[in-house]
């Protein structure tokens, strides 16, 4: 109870327009990948790393983190 579902949790952060579509696709992409990896009933031989993957959402996080800053600090009417 109060937790998630993978496909819950995609739905809300898509619904936050902050954090931009992109970001949100490559998460949502990404814990859903990780879930078949999870449940499936086939185990992999050798899992692909994640690792990657990871880093590259964190670079989008943070690139549309700076991207947010600096549209709240321009002053209207300035480039």
């Amino acid at each position: 109870p109060g937790e998630y579902t993978t496909a819950e949790f995609c739905r809300a952060l898509s619904a936050h327009e902050e954090i931009g579509a992109n970001l949100s696709t490559g998460v949502s992409d990404f814990l859903r990948a990780c879930d078949e990896r999870k449940f499936s009933a086939a185990p992999q031989s050798s899992p692909p790393s994640a690792t990657p993957h990871a880093l590259e959402l964190i670079n989008l996080a943070e690139a549309r983190r700076i991207q947010l800053q600096k549209s709240a600090t321009k002053i209207p009417g300035k480039p």
